[in-house]
């Protein structure tokens, strides 16, 4: 056996020891989200405390790998401006995506999304500022560094790295960790699991064109819930059902 094809074989080792630990990681990672999520509908605050375990997990394996959350993307931005502007511009486009894609997918599952559990924001001043503390931290924060920062980016890990398959696998890790996203939002039902899959789409997107910089997902992310929590409260969201 020739000294090339030795480094090849090593190599290949290499890699495939390197997916085991990328896949081992995600299970301990999002066991304890997903066991939430089971028992969202017994505890209220079930799915807040999986991501925040998640989150605590993930922060402690990058820490084992000598890795962090900045390898993920959570870094100082090279430009706020276009970080802003990407998720100003992504926001507005999943609005409207969302007002637009709600009538068919009601149409389709025969039913509406299941936001009842938001009903307490309605004029409510005290439960909206403690709802915005929570979409600023557990959702944009936690969330966007779990799925599109850890999530994202060891999906993509455990694919080739040959080109031309790079972009597909990236294209397959984005749906994939949509997919995920929707099914964390079960307890809104078979329409809001679709909905909040596809707003995940944008999420990813804005991961993606912003060179992998999670600041644009979490803006995204943050300002998205925040419109959504203020049509609430103030009612606007049942004029335009």
């Amino acid at each position: 056996m020739t000294a090339g094809n030795d480094a090849g074989l090593q190599g290949s080792a290499s890699s495939s020891r390197r997916r085991v630990i990328h896949l081992a990681s995600l299970i301990v990672v999002f066991l304890p989200v997903y066991l939430a999520v089971a028992f969202v509908e017994r505890l209220g605050t079930a799915a807040v405390g999986g991501v925040v375990v998640g989150w605590l997990l993930a922060t402690g394996i990058l820490a084992l790998r000598r890795s962090g959350w900045p390898a993920l993307g959570l870094r100082r931005s090279e430009s706020w401006g276009r970080a802003f502007t990407i998720a100003a511009l992504a926001t507005l486009a999943l609005l409207v995506l969302g007002y637009l894609l709600r009538p068919p997918v009601e149409t389709l599952t025969g039913e509406p999304p299941d936001l009842e559990r938001f009903d307490v924001l309605r004029g409510n001043v005290a439960v909206l500022i403690g709802g915005l503390l929570m979409v600023w931290t557990v959702a944009a924060f936690g969330e966007e560094m779990l799925l599109r920062g850890l999530l994202m980016n060891y999906l993509r890990e455990l694919m080739p790295d040959r080109e031309p398959s790079d972009r597909v696998a990236w294209v397959v890790a984005l749906l994939l960790t949509s997919i995920v996203s929707g099914l964390l939002h079960a307890y809104q039902g078979a329409t809001g699991m679709i909905l909040t899959g596809v707003i995940a789409v944008g999420f990813g997107l804005a991961y993606l064109v912003s060179g992998r910089n999670l600041w644009a997902p979490i803006l995204t992310h943050g300002f998205y819930d925040t419109i959504g929590f203020l049509f609430v409260f103030l009612g606007w969201d049942r004029l335009i059902r």
